[in-house]
């Protein structure tokens, strides 16, 4: 690790910075053009504006005043006017907020206007044939006159509404285009902005002197990977290439762990058909009994090592218990009356057809076998009880430490003897016994550490500490044993202590100091704060998630 004085005294042709200005050019009619491919959807889905009458133009003012309609309607008919209107007049009404009472007064006013008569000589109107029938008193005609109106208008209405209906598809496709416009084109002009100022600044003949820190090519990828990782959107792009590392620091971090692997059986007493055959395990005498006397093949199938993912289960195992019985439900005849027989000769019929035997079927329980068997049903599953104490004084927490590794400084692992211990649970755990056992072993590990590791220069007392809580734990687990219902077998201990190594880097992101730390062999990033910034990640996944919320929300 060394420190290197840069002097950046750029000196920026005018080439590059007419590039940069060309992409923003580029960049800024890109977003033109969205915005208004956006506004011309938008207006395609809206009615269109014409010429207006003068006298429709004040109706349409005195609504946006919020006058009245029964005040509106009764001016239309004091004023004398006829309203013409044609279906567009009617759309664009709709679309000033013109109420639906106001346009139907209006088309009355256009009917009544249409049947009066000019004063014109007889001979000078045309004659026209129609197949209505003719109004022979005035009272007559203004009434047929307004029915005809009526169906105008409320041909006319339906149409507006139905041409007033809002366009999903056309409003999705706006918010579309237009949510997509912001998200992506607009960090591109704050992306090509920054470029272009700095350029420019460097063209002036801004210079700075940086005092730069050359980091390991392993600890850079790594910092580069979590700031441009997607679970990060609000980081900086590669931050690492955007601060000014001032420090790197230099700790230590012991990682003490003791894994337990133990074989766990559960026995569930269950009553089975007798058939005949005999299983191959028996239980002979109770007081002598465990679970682990029977098949001990199970303990060849012991995983290798500490595995850190579940275990699946084995197959299950049943031990015989000698205990038989004649069947309760078919009091030892295998078959039972067969409840559908049954029910038709209640219901008086005789003549259909049944799959049983003459009105007998096989008796479910004992599965026409006549007797039953109480077997124990065993179930056994390998697992692995991890613990750990962690000799760190910095800032990162214990859970995150416990995902991490390091190099190996010392490992011993201890083979519990199976046949030994199989014998000290028979007839149930001989407590006093097995304690006595595991105090040995806890005093072998605690004088085989002092004897392998010299000059350590972590907190020894915690391993000692962690050799005494993990045999305490191990003998509160096995003490819970209950006979041929539910025991434990420990199989394999290890005690492992890693050395990890951790870098705390100090750096300067837009002149404002922060810190991030690098640990473990894996090296992970730690980090309490960090800068935040609107990124182009940020914005991809944003308007992804918009566009499921949009698409969800207009399916509907």
């Amino acid at each position: 690790m060394h420190v290197k004085t840069l002097t950046l005294q750029a000196k920026m042709p005018f080439s590059k910075l007419a590039l940069r200005s060309r992409q923003l050019q580029g960049i800024k009619r890109l977003f033109a053009d969205w915005v208004c491919i956006a506004f011309a959807i938008y207006a395609h889905s809206q009615p269109a504006s014409q010429n207006i009458s003068p006298d429709l133009d004040e109706i349409i003012k005195l609504s946006q005043a919020h006058i009245n309609d029964e005040v509106i309607v009764n001016y239309t008919k004091s004023s004398g006017k006829t309203y013409t209107m044609t279906p567009d007049d009617l759309l664009y009404l709709n679309s000033h907020g013109v109420s639906h009472t106001v346009v139907l007064a209006l088309l009355h006013s256009a009917s009544q206007g249409s049947t009066k008569t000019p004063s014109t000589n007889a001979s000078s109107i045309p004659h026209v044939i129609t197949n209505s029938p003719v109004a022979t008193t005035p009272s007559e005609a203004t009434n047929t006159s307004y029915q005809s109106a009526a169906v105008h208008t409320t041909a006319d209405v339906q149409k507006v509404k139905r041409a007033s209906a809002p366009d999903k598809h056309s409003l999705f496709l706006y918010v579309f285009v237009l949510t997509g416009s912001l998200l992506l084109v607009i960090p591109a002009i704050i992306w090509v902005s920054k470029k272009t100022a700095v350029v420019y600044n460097r063209k002036l003949g801004d210079q700075s002197t940086k005092h730069v820190i050359e980091l390991d090519s392993k600890l850079t990828s790594a910092i580069r990977k979590w700031s441009n990782s997607i679970f990060h959107p609000m980081v900086p792009t590669n931050l690492i290439a955007k601060s000014v590392i001032t420090q790197v620091d230099q700790e230590r971090a012991k990682l003490l762990r003791s894994q337990f692997l133990y074989a766990e059986r559960k026995g569930k007493l269950i009553e089975v058909p007798y058939d005949g055959r005999e299983f191959k395990s028996q239980i002979t005498d109770r007081d002598t009994e465990t679970l682990w006397l029977h098949g001990r093949e199970d303990l060849s199938l012991a995983p290798a090592g500490f595995p850190e993912i579940p275990l699946k289960p084995l197959k299950r195992l049943r031990i015989a218990t000698g205990n038989k019985y004649w069947c309760p439900t078919c009091n030892g005849e295998g078959k039972v009356p067969c409840p559908r027989c049954k029910e038709r000769k209640e219901k008086g019929i005789y003549n259909s057809s049944c799959s049983c035997d003459n009105g007998r079927q096989r008796c479910h329980r004992c599965n026409g076998f006549r007797e039953l068997q109480r077997v124990i049903e065993v179930r056994t599953q390998y697992n692995v009880e991890t613990s750990g104490k962690y000799d760190y004084k910095g800032p990162i927490p214990d859970k995150r430490l416990a995902k991490s590794s390091g190099k190996v400084i010392f490992e011993k692992t201890l083979n519990y003897p199976t046949d030994e211990v199989v014998e000290l649970l028979e007839g149930g755990l001989r407590q006093g016994e097995f304690l006595k056992r595991q105090e040995n072993a806890s005093v072998f590990f605690h004088a085989l550490f002092e004897k392998t590791i010299n000059n350590y220069n972590g907190d020894i007392k915690l391993y000692h500490l962690l050799v005494d809580d993990a045999f305490k734990a191990i003998f509160n687990l096995c003490r819970k044993n209950q006979v041929l219902k539910h025991e434990i077998l420990p199989i394999r201990l290890r005690f492992k202590i890693e050395d990890a190594p951790v870098q705390r880097v100090s750096y300067t992101y837009k002149g404002k100091p922060y810190f991030l730390w690098v640990y473990g062999m894996d090296r992970r990033i730690y980090t309490e704060t960090h800068p935040f910034t609107f990124t182009m990640r940020l914005a991809i996944e944003l308007f992804i998630v918009s566009s499921v919320v949009l698409f969800c929300i207009f399916s509907l």
